[in-house]
């Protein structure tokens, strides 16, 4: 069985990889989706952009969740068992039964738990923090459970 650290310096590996690329795509969505909200000058109220900006994290999170599932998928499940970063560190996936390919099926279920609930997570952060550019009272929605408001001091 591959050791521990073999499969965290791989993860870190494909993470490099996928990372870069959907990091600039995700700042080229948000740019995009930002140019587009203002702040009116007499009442100091954000205005546009949230539906904008709300599409373009949807869209991120749809598009990371399936180039996730493709690459780790498609490679794990290959003949290989191997992403680029297990290829790196000598490991594979491989069945726990026959010792052969897991196949593309159970190579994407195997990657979806992590990358659906990682997505999730990470999605669900960032909406809360970003919430208050579009809420009427600028709650973000750990305010709104709570109940309470952020207020100058």
């Amino acid at each position: 069985m591959a050791e521990w650290w073999k499969r965290l310096v791989a993860i870190i590996i494909d993470g490099l990889i996928l990372g870069v690329p959907l990091g600039i795509l995700y700042v080229v969505l948000i740019a995009g989706a930002v140019s587009k909200t203002t702040i009116d000058p007499v009442t100091g109220q954000i205005e546009g952009g949230g539906g904008i900006l709300g599409g373009s994290f949807l869209l991120f999170f749809v598009v990371a969740v399936a180039v996730n599932l493709a690459y780790y998928g498609v490679l794990n499940g290959g003949a290989s068992g191997q992403t680029i970063g297990k290829k790196v560190m000598s490991i594979q996936v491989r069945d726990a039964d026959s010792g052969g390919p897991i196949g593309v099926g159970r190579g994407v279920g195997r990657a979806a738990i992590p990358s659906v609930l990682g997505a999730l997570c990470g999605l669900i952060t960032l909406l809360d923090g970003l919430w208050p550019l579009w809420d009427s009272k600028r709650q973000a929605l750990h305010d709104k459970a709570a109940n309470s408001v952020v207020v100058d001091a």
